[in-house]
């Protein structure tokens, strides 16, 4: 057989090789084909990232082929981090931070929230804006990497708890009047959301802010005094203030009526006729009572609108 014979045998097995990996590619991927403007075969792009070159010589003859078909097979490494890794969030408006790896580059990516429906195919990046499914709990972000040559990951994930919820604090005791001082705790409550953080509060009743004194430890109460607090979570939700008056009275200041009825009381001693120097003291002050009402202008009122001398005859 001749050289130019060969030559010609040759050239037609490596048409039929190629023709076959063409086909084979072909039914297992979808093809772009470009032409030159002679309207000859130039190019086949797969969408699985694969592709075939052609050239010709002057005469039209097809000359050389370039192929990248199964020159990888390994698919890409990738990551998926909601809020750079945040425990809970009080918003579903996340970012989502992407890591790929892969040898010969990473060119596009998938979410979804539920590991079904998935997100278009769109370019890899490594930051995306992305909404959490709705309702408060632990909620996943999944995402996976295709490469450049047509190979995608495997499916990662990452989860975070999604809080909308508002805490509550309650003081006990709560708003009263008391005798004695008192030792007042503050409890914050979060439900199923994301746990308390803090607990901030003020004793002179102002409008505390996350400038104010966080609560440790009880407090202790031993004035009249307006305590105002509010809490927030790890979600960052802030719950409203909340205002309680705690009133101390000391044992020896009752009030007026006490006073009334211990002179009544004395008074009625005193009209039992006894010596007792308690009763002496009684009818002295009651003399004195009665000279200070007589001198007492009849109209005159206190504060409380309260007529004197009506006030001093009681």
């Amino acid at each position: 057989m001749s050289i130019k014979a060969r030559f010609k045998v040759l050239v037609a097995l490596l048409i039929i090789v190629i023709s076959m990996v063409s086909a084979s590619m072909a039914a297992a991927a979808v093809a772009t084909y470009t032409y030159d403007e002679l309207n000859r075969l130039k190019r086949v792009d797969y969408d699985d990232g694969t592709y075939i070159d052609y050239t010709y010589d002057e005469i039209g003859n097809r000359l050389t082929t370039a192929t990248n078909a199964q020159s990888d097979t390994t698919p890409p490494m990738g990551a998926v981090i909601i809020n750079g890794g945040a425990a809970a969030t009080n918003s579903p408006a996340v970012t989502l931070s992407l890591t790929c790896n892969d040898a010969n580059g990473c060119a596009q990516m998938q979410f979804s929230n539920d590991n079904a429906t998935w997100s278009a195919i769109e370019t890899y990046v490594t930051t995306k804006a992305w909404t959490l499914a709705t309702g408060d709990g632990t909620t996943a972000v999944y995402a996976r990497f295709k490469d450049t040559t047509g190979n995608w990951s495997t499916i990662v994930g990452d989860t975070i708890v999604l809080d909308t919820a508002v805490p509550t604090t309650n003081a006990s005791p709560g708003s009263g009047i008391f005798a004695t001082a008192q030792s007042v705790t503050l409890t914050c409550a979060d439900g199923t959301g994301s746990g308390c953080d803090k607990v901030y509060y003020t004793t002179d009743g102002t409008t505390p802010t996350t400038a104010s004194s966080v609560y440790a430890t009880a407090l202790n109460v031993s004035a009249t005094t307006t305590l105002k607090y509010f809490a927030t979570d790890k979600a960052g939700n802030t719950g409203g203030e909340e205002p309680n008056v705690h009133h101390r009275r000391h044992p020896a200041d009752r009030g007026d009526n006490h006073q009334r009825r211990r002179h009544r009381h004395l008074n009625r001693q005193c009209d039992l006729g006894s010596l007792c120097l308690r009763c002496q003291w009684c009818r002295f002050h009651a003399v004195q009572q009665r000279q200070h009402h007589l001198e007492q202008p009849r109209g005159v009122r206190d504060e409380q609108g309260v007529d004197l001398a009506q006030r001093r005859r009681q």
